[in-house]
């Protein structure tokens, strides 16, 4: 290494430093493809994965996709069994898969709430998330007015705290096998548009379609966020094992369309398919219509 890279190693973490953050990268010199990053946020060092399609150029913009594992979950896991890398090669997006933090018995969790509710820890998550976004649109041509959230049971609770405390910055959320616990609900803060799509199975019995104690229903969701987005008129589709219901407004948008699963279970599997797609296909095609402003026309 010449004195001219390190000089340059040498500020780049000076200048991270001065943010009062930390990134790492398995290689310093990676863009293109898979990576393992950390931050520093809180006093806590964070990790996640970062996939950055072939198509990725510096000089076009490409949207960002979060995507969130389920408690006690992890990134690895979760990029297995909910893998949008090929989506996001044929789609042209970058893809990031965070970790969670450890709770003292040792399980990965999110926190969807600043604080109260059914939160694990003090963790602050949404504030980890804020980071990630700010750290990669430092390094990465991000379109910051397409930022998208998609997470599985506890990282689909983290989705819509998301919503409710980041809708400046995120422009649409998907959920599979989530809901919202009732504080995110009662102290949502969330400014419409934004889309919201959720998938989930009436026979989930570790996050019940009917809701119970501290979790919201389905129903309750979904009414929460079609009264936001003032999108009145409902749209039935029986299929073979699900339903879909779009709500639309008086332009004829849909900003929140629910999969009912018939008897599907608590799970986010690409290899189950409906109608013909992934729970991945189904939440990317929904998300990817919006941007900050709404529905890109």
């Amino acid at each position: 290494m010449n004195k001219y890279s390190l000089l340059f190693i040498i500020l780049f973490f000076s200048l991270l430093s001065c943010n009062n953050k930390e990134i790492e990268t398995s290689e310093e010199t990676q863009i293109i493809g898979l990576s393992q990053r950390s931050i520093i946020h809180d006093g806590i060092r964070r990790t996640y994965i970062l996939y950055v399609p072939e198509s990725y150029s510096v000089g076009t913009q490409l949207p960002l996709m979060l995507n969130f594992h389920g408690f006690s979950g992890s990134a690895e896991a979760q990029m297995i069994s909910a893998d949008m890398r090929p989506l996001a090669e044929s789609e042209n997006f970058i893809l990031v898969y965070p970790q969670g933090a450890q709770l003292s018995s040792g399980f990965p969790h999110w926190n969807p709430d600043p604080i109260g509710g059914n939160n694990k820890s003090d963790i602050d998550d949404i504030g980890f998330v804020e980071v990630i976004i700010d750290s990669l649109d430092e390094e990465l041509n991000i379109d910051l007015s397409r930022v998208y959230a998609s997470g599985y049971s506890n990282g689909g609770y983290l989705i819509y705290g998301l919503a409710c405390r980041l809708s400046n910055k995120i422009a649409a959320v998907g959920s599979v096998a989530g809901t919202m616990l009732s504080s995110t609900l009662n102290n949502c803060a969330a400014s419409a548009p934004i889309g919201v799509i959720n998938i989930h199975g009436t026979a989930d019995y570790d996050v019940p379609y009917n809701g119970t104690t501290g979790l919201k229903s389905a129903a309750d969701v979904v009414n929460f966020w079609r009264n936001l987005n003032q999108s009145e008129i409902e749209e039935i589709s029986e299929n073979n094992g699900f339903n879909q219901y779009d709500y639309n407004d008086l332009n004829g948008d849909t900003y929140v369309r629910h999969f009912k699963i018939i008897n599907g279970g608590h799970t986010w599997d690409d290899n189950i398919r409906y109608g013909g797609k992934s729970s991945s296909q189904i939440v990317w095609e929904f998300v990817s219509l919006f941007n900050l402003s709404g529905i890109i026309k």
